[in-house]
């Protein structure tokens, strides 16, 4: 028998994975390729002969093919009982807002979310409805986001939980630039704030957050709330921390009508229009597509989960005119971002 591939042993369970084995009968020249394939934990043998000489002992090669069966189930069997025993290694968990549609959308996550790709750092998901959000994060310790007037606690996602260097005593983790501040101190490596840069770093996604997209709530904040599973939307205007929160005015209850919308529309465009001009500045000592010379970093990521959010929830309506200003910077921002955009 020459075995021509075994099956890694970190593969035995996966989904659909195959193995070939050839089996040589000298008596009778015929060579038979037996091909494995399991999907999950289950076994499925083929037999499929490749060449047949007329006078082959079909005895013998049944009981080639029978001791090789055996020898395959023996192995498989030995390869997963050491792949289930081995200790599972910690991984860091985002918690992250579930939508209607299997994708992530809120821009304060995905900015989290593009830097654990960006430092190739392993990770998962879990996901949470809006009404479940308090409970969940009450639940495994997380600290609040921040405080109410009356001192009662804030509790918004998102929230990592990071296991890797103390399992028994993990770090929990609230506030998107908290959050920042930590995964970049704790893995250094590949750093999204380049020496010198955070101050101004800070100031960028500050005007992010505050300036830019405030045009874009009466549009967004409709949409979003429209792409929520059904129990989360009477969360989504009144939840704290959020895209939509406290926006319970008749102005963001619906989305504007035709002409309004326009409007709405153009005012999004003289921030864009704006911001544009700002980043052209980098043309002469950067490539003008990123905020900080040539490579991307925090504040990318920041105005990118916006473009998200945007494409997500208002695809056409959104990012079919947004891709086409501003000479197409805002795709090549995009596809500047693209291989970051991983969703585990």
């Amino acid at each position: 028998m020459m075995r021509n591939r075994a099956p890694h042993p970190a593969r035995a369970c996966s989904s659909v994975r195959t193995s070939l084995y050839s089996v040589y009968i000298p008596s009778s020249s015929a060579v038979f390729t037996v091909r494995t394939s399991h999907t999950g934990c289950a076994r499925r043998l083929k037999a499929s002969k490749q060449l047949f000489h007329k006078d082959c002992d079909l005895g013998e090669l049944q009981s080639s093919i029978h001791s090789l069966i055996l020898l395959l189930r023996s192995s498989l069997t030995i390869i997963m009982s050491r792949h289930s025993s081995r200790p599972a290694t910690p991984i860091i968990t985002l918690y992250d807002l579930k939508s209607a549609s299997p994708q992530p959308w809120a821009p304060n996550i995905w900015r989290i979310r593009f830097i654990l790709n960006f430092k190739r750092l392993r990770y998962r998901t879990v996901w949470v409805e809006f009404p479940d959000v308090e409970a969940t994060l009450r639940a495994i310790g997380a600290p609040a986001s921040a405080m109410r007037s009356d001192g009662r606690p804030i509790y918004t996602l998102p929230v990592v939980v990071d296991p890797t260097r103390n399992p028994k005593a993990p770090h929990i983790l609230s506030n998107t630039n908290n959050i920042a501040e930590y995964l970049e101190a704790s893995y250094p490596a590949r750093p999204v704030f380049p020496e010198g840069t955070r101050a101004l770093q800070t100031l960028f996604v500050h005007y992010i957050q505050e300036v830019f997209v405030k045009p874009l709530l009466p549009i967004m904040v409709p949409l979003s709330h429209q792409n929520l599973p059904e129990r989360s939307q009477s969360h989504f205007r009144s939840g704290p921390g959020y895209p939509g929160a406290g926006l319970a005015s008749p102005q963001f209850q619906t989305l504007p009508p035709g002409p309004q919308r326009e409007q709405a529309w153009l005012a999004v465009k003289e921030q864009f229009d704006f911001l544009s001009i700002v980043l052209d500045k980098n043309v002469g000592d950067g490539d003008g597509i990123v905020a900080y010379g040539h490579e991307v970093s925090y504040a990318d990521f920041a105005l990118c989960s916006v473009l998200i959010w945007i494409q997500r929830m208002a695809a056409q309506d959104g990012w079919a005119r947004i891709r086409e200003w501003n000479s197409g910077r805002w795709v090549r921002l995009w596809e500047r971002c693209k291989m970051y955009m991983d969703e585990y």
